[in-house]
């Protein structure tokens, strides 16, 4: 049925339905890009092999899947990763603990805390029921001289009573060493004028004050 155009002075009784509704329309753009933004970083991450911590069981949780991005893990950098587990017994608050390992001994300095209810998960957690959290963590660049890490999380109580660990082994970005800076005996060759190097060196012979 084609559209009927109102004459001049009188109201179109489809016009109404014709107004769109701009803030609904900006927040469905932005729920949107927010999902495609999620995907994608979903789709980004990759899944990693892991393993219980010696010592550790699975009573009080059990990981499902751990995603990490990016992989290999570029010494310096930041990495992210996704955590998915069940819980066995109620979490009502509690800790995810990042560590670091070289050779099998922590590295100093670089444990890093992320509040359970505040990285994803829905607290008191469900019984039986799948979480989900999201940590980050920037790799130390002493990483580079290794093939690969190991890093385990910790996952704590209200108490700060370790409850489970896991750990895992990402392997380690090939970066290349800078170069070794020049040796000091060796002569620097004299400024040119006109060229970009100490302001007080490019003057001219005889020109400027003397001391």
């Amino acid at each position: 049925r084609q559209t009927e155009h109102p004459r001049p002075g009188l109201p179109c009784r489809q016009e109404r339905s014709r107004i769109p509704a701009p803030r609904s329309s900006r927040s469905r753009m932005r729920r949107s890009i927010h999902l495609g933004l999620l995907l994608l970083g979903q789709a980004a991450a990759k899944a990693i092999p892991f393993e219980t911590c010696r010592g550790f069981n699975t009573d009080t949780v059990q990981l499902i899947e751990l995603d990490l991005y990016p992989q290999p893990v570029p010494p310096g950098e930041t990495v992210y990763g996704n955590l998915d587990w069940i819980s066995w017994q109620s979490i009502q608050s509690g800790t995810l603990q990042l560590r670091v390992f070289a050779l099998g001994v922590e590295v100093p300095d670089t444990r890093v805390d992320f509040d359970i209810c505040k990285a994803g998960v829905a607290c008191p957690t469900q019984v039986g029921a799948v979480a989900s959290a999201s940590v980050s963590k920037r790799v130390p660049p002493a990483a580079r001289y290794f093939s690969s890490i190991e890093l385990r999380i910790f996952i704590l109580d209200g108490t700060g009573a370790e409850r489970a660990c896991f750990r895992f082994w990402p392997a380690v970005a090939d970066v290349s060493m800078p170069p070794a800076p020049p040796p000091a005996s060796v002569a620097r060759p004299p400024p040119q004028y006109g060229a970009s190097s100490n302001l007080v060196e490019r003057q001219a012979p005889g020109v400027g004050g003397g001391g």
